[in-house]
Order: structure tokens, then C-alpha cells, then sequence
């Protein structure tokens, strides 16, 4: 707009919305924030209710607000165990690369053991997988079984953690079967020797976590304290409807079964709400599954909670709640005031229940920046129109210049072809040439050498979403690997694979430089569309072939 000042453009006519304060630490800083926001939207006014603020109180209510500091365990077995078994999957992993003697992959592997069950030990695990996938030697042989034995060991060591977060936060029977879930995942895709290794160490702790998780003196207050909360609530008002907001998926699932066998809780009849992308074991929600939750808890009085992550603090519309339960959970001031909006009934609270007291003092320093942003805004608003609109001008005309001089080209398509390597193993899988697109969002591989590569087996959830049959899981043919590839599908008439960039290492053929990609959108190459005539010929021999290797 500011470059031509002419031309007819889409018209934001008005925004509900909280415009925080980003990093302002005064309200001049703060009214400057929201200058520039007001900027990017090409608005020059703020409305708010200003003459008529009684009246708005009396249908917009505010939840009272609480904070509950509760206790952790005074002592927890199940983080030794756990913590030792991780201290000695870290020597094995330390071990290689001893053995690596001059060639290091750097300072990676120094960490300090009391990070265990921490966000900062996952991040690590992360950032060591990712140099390691990519991790180069002149011997390919001993290069795959150095990258296999680490990424088994990185992979235990991020399942354990996430174990430990969720025992500390739930139940440990809960952290106890999130693991079962995993070596019996790891069971059925197939042992090598360090499988076997770190399986056998897991069940000789098991009897032992098995006793400790059942034993009622390892109870863990928080959910104690909460449990205390939502009894109280619901003797107070039985017709109350709460929102439980937690921070992973993991909690999410844990949570929802610790009320469903609560004698005391399961009158509740939980349902949970979670976001669409996939983290470790976790599968998210679609749009759909979302939808039917939040139609079911709109229409259903049984189901009295509704247990979320952060994809219900903002934009979603839910149901008048009357109680909001912030579990461990603290986001930043607009988080605060989306989350508080949840509760929409007369008389509603907002609990704060966490064992660490940072995060009250994060929420109470919430509070104040939302008094602080509520002030710049009544200030901007005493501003003469002229003046603001020229501000606003200005602060555009800085942007697009900063913009202009930043900009980056959109990158060329690179058509030069490169390889697939299993992430694992590093056993080469396809060429980029053969990989073509479905439906813009799905990948698969054309040609009937790369079938020779995986084996499949029946999907444990098989299941059907528009023209695509999920039908078996893939995996990396290799006995001693199985590194999970993706799926396998049933698409129109043909049968075929579906592959995640994620479980693979791409190699430039020239150069041989190794890059890892989290997401398709991620991976610049030449993205082909699937045709149909081209499978057309082998279609019968591929859904044949595809079949017979389907355990």
C-alpha cells in the first residue's frame, strides 16, 4: 500500500482480540508495541467499551483468581530407577564415542545428569540426534552401526525423560504404562541387539516399577490438591463445567485416566482436546475430531471437564465454563487473558496449581503487564486521529523499508537429485526423483525397487480419511534397523507408501553434505505431482506385491 498509495485491499473491519505488550517493560514502551501492531493491521483506531463498562461487567465476567502452591513427593522411587537407567544408557552412548577417538562429533555429549525429566534434557536429546544423523565417516559400514546404536540410545533417553515429566505432574502408573506403550511398539517393529540390550535393562526394573506405582504412599500431592479442588467445586455447584488445561499430550491422556478411575471423580466423564501435529507417541487431533469434541461438550451435561493443551486458550469456541484449571500451565499475557476468557459463566474462577513458585511469580507479572497494556491503550485513544494515523504511517513506511531490505527471494525449486537414507541405519531408501506428491500433502516413492526396501505390517489403528485407507505401517527392511518409515496406504485404485521426511537423511549426490528435514515444506526439491497414468501400467503388480509383504 505504501509503495503505489492506491488500489482497493481486503478490510479488517474489527479484531476481538488481546494486543499484549510484547518484551515493554513500561506503558511507553508498551503504547510503541501496540503503535506497531496497529501498523501491520493498517488500523488507526483502538476500540474498547469505555462508557459503558458496568453494563459490559454484567454479561462479560471476570473469573476470580487463584493460586494453589502444592507440594512434590518427598521421595520418588521411580525417578531413581528411572535416572539410573538413563545414566546408564548415557555411558553406553559415551562409550562410541570414545570409540570415535579423533573424529567427534564436538562437546555434544557433556550434559549434567540432574536434568533428567526436564524440557532442557529433551532439547539436548534433540539437537545430539540431529548432528548425529548426519554424522559422516570415510567407512559407510561402521558409520551405520555408530548412527543405528546412537539414535537407539538418544530414542530410550527422550522416552525416559518424557516418563519422568509425566510422573512428576501425574500418576507414576501413568509414566509406568507411557513406557510399556513404547518397548511394546518397539517389540512389535523389531529387535536388534541394543534393542534387546536396553529392552532386557528396562524389564529387570519392571516388577519393581510395577510395586512402586501401585503403592498408594507414593500418591503425588498435586493431583491430591487437585482432586481436593474439583470436589470442593462440585459440591459447591454440581452443574459447574471446567476447563483443565495442562502442557503436553501426554498429560492430556494420563490425566483424563487418572479421573476416569477415581472413584471419586469419574461422575465427571472426561473428554480431552488436543492440536493436530504428532509428538513422539502422540497422534494429534483433526479438525473434525476437534470439532466433535467441542460440539459433545457444548450438548452433553455428563461430560463435566474438558482436559486441553494450549490449542484451546486461544480462537477456539467453547462452552460457557464456570471453573478454569491451570495445571502447571503459564503462557505469556495474552495466554493469560485467552485462557481466563474460558470461563465465561457468573461466578467463575481461574485456579493456578502448580509446585513451582517461578511460575506464580510469571502469572502475577502477567497480571501486571495486562494492566500495563489496558493503560497504553487509553492513552493511544486520547490521541488526536491525525496524529495517530501519521504515526501509524510512519511506523509502515519504516517497516516496509527494513522488509524491503531483508526480503529473500522465494527459492528455486532445486531439481538436482538427491538421496534418501533411513535415519537409523543410513540404508539407502529412494531418489528424490521418484518421490511424487498426493493430494499436495502426502509423499510417496514410484518404482518397484523401493518396495524391495521396506517391509510392512498391519496398521494397529487402520483406518480411512477421504480417498486414503490406512492399511500397515512401513519399516526399513533391514533386520537389524526397522526404523519406521510411515505407512502404507490404499489410495483411489492403487496401493502404495507414504513416506515422513523425518525418518530419513537427505544426501546431496555431488557434494555428499547429509541435511535432516523435520516437515516436507522444509526439504527444497522438485516437488512432482502424482500421476496416475504413470503408476496406471504396474498398478496390479504394485497393490500384488505391496500385499504379500504385509505381515
Amino acid at each position: 500500500q505504501t509503495s503505489n498509495g492506491s488500489g482497493c485491499f481486503s478490510q479488517v473491519i474489527g479484531l476481538t482480540a488481546s494486543v499484549g505488550v510484547g518484551d515493554a517493560k513500561n506503558k511507553a514502551e508498551a503504547t510503541e508495541y501496540i503503535c506497531k501492531l496497529c501498523a501491520s493491521l493498517d488500523t488507526s483506531v483502538i476500540a474498547t467499551v469505555r462508557d459503558n463498562l458496568e453494563e459490559l461487567e454484567e454479561v462479560v465476567y471476570k473469573p476470580q483468581k487463584f493460586f494453589r502452591k502444592v507440594e512434590l513427593r518427598t521421595t520418588d522411587r521411580f525417578k531413581c530407577i528411572i535416572s539410573q537407567l538413563m545414566m546408564e544408557i548415557e555411558s553406553l552412548a559415551k562409550s562410541i564415542f570414545e570409540e570415535l577417538g579423533t573424529i567427534t562429533l564436538g562437546g555434544l555429549f557433556q550434559i549434567q545428569n540432574s536434568n533428567f525429566g526436564t524440557q532442557k534434557y529433551e532439547q539436548w536429546i534433540v539437537k545430539v540426534q540431529k548432528e548425529c544423523a548426519v554424522f559422516q565417516m570415510p567407512d559407510k559400514d561402521k558409520e551405520s552401526r555408530i548412527c543405528k546404536a546412537l539414535f537407539s540410545y538418544m530414542s530410550h533417553l527422550r522416552i525416559y525423560n518424557d516418563a519422568l515429566i509425566i510422573n512428576e505432574h501425574a500418576r507414576m502408573k501413568d509414566a509406568l504404562d507411557y513406557l510399556k506403550d513404547f518397548f511394546r511398539n518397539i517389540r512389535a517393529a523389531g529387535f536388534d541387539e541394543i534393542e534387546q540390550d536396553l529392552t532386557q535393562r528396562f524389564e529387570e526394573k519392571l516388577q519393581e516399577l510395577e510395586s512402586i506405582s501401585i503403592d498408594p504412599s507414593n500418591e503425588n500431592p498435586k493431583l491430591r490438591d487437585l482432586c481436593f479442588i474439583l470436589q470442593e467445586e462440585y459440591h459447591l455447584n454440581p452443574e459447574t463445567r471446567t476447563i483443565l488445561f495442562v502442557k503436553t499430550r501426554a498429560l492430556v491422556d494420563a490425566l483424563k485416566k487418572w479421573i476416569k478411575e477415581n472413584p471419586k471423580l469419574s461422575f465427571l466423564k472426561p473428554s480431552i482436546l488436543t492440536g493436530r501435529g504428532k509428538t513422539n507417541q502422540n497422534i494429534g487431533m483433526t479438525l473434525p475430531a476437534q470439532k466433535c469434541v467441542l460440539d459433545t461438550f457444548r450438548t452433553d451435561k455428563d461430560n463435566k471437564i474438558l482436559i486441553t493443551t494450549s490449542v484451546a486458550d486461544e480462537g477456539i469456541d467453547i462452552a460457557q465454563c464456570n471453573l478454569v484449571i491451570l495445571y502447571e500451565y503459564v503462557g505469556n499475557v495474552i495466554k493469560m487473558i485467552q485462557t481466563r476468557g474460558r470461563g465465561r459463566a457468573r461466578g467463575s474462577k481461574c485456579f493456578l496449581l502448580t509446585a513451582n513458585a517461578d511460575l506464580i511469580d510469571k502469572e502475577k507479572m502477567n497480571m501486571y503487564k495486562e494492566e500495563m497494556m489496558n493503560g497504553a491503550i487509553l492513552i493511544l485513544q486520547t490521541w488526536d486521529e491525525a496524529v495517530f494515523k501519521e504515526k501509524i504511517h510512519q511506523i509502515q513506511i519504516r517497516e516496509k523499508i527494513i522488509r524491503d531490505n531483508q526480503g529473500k527471494p522465494e527459492p528455486v525449486p532445486d531439481k538436482k537429485t538427491k538421496k534418501l537414507l533411513c535415519k537409523k541405519c543410513k540404508a539407502f531408501a529412494c531418489y528424490t526423483a521418484d518421490i511424487r506428491m498426493v493430494e499436495k500433502c502426502h509423499f510417496t516413492v514410484v518404482g518397484d525397487a523401493f518396495r524391495e526396501r521396506f517391509v510392512s505390517k498391519l496398521h494397529p489403528k487402520p483406518k480411512s480419511f477421504g480417498n486414503i485407507e490406512k492399511r500397515a505401517k512401513i519399516y526399513c527392511a533391514r533386520p537389524d534397523c526397522s526404523h519406521d518409515w510411515g505407512i502404507y496406504v490404499r489410495y483411489k485404485a492403487f496401493e502404495m507408501p507414504f513416506i515422513k521426511i523425518e525418518s530419513f537423511v537427505v544426501e546431496d549426490i555431488a557434494t555428499g553434505v547429509q541435511t535432516v528435514h523435520a516437515k516436507w515444506k522444509d526439504f527444497n526439491f522438485e516437488k512432482l505431482s502424482f500421476d496416475a497414468a504413470e503408476m496406471a501400467g504396474g498398478a496390479q503388480d504394485l497393490g500384488l506385491q505391496g500385499m504379500g509383504n504385509l505381515e
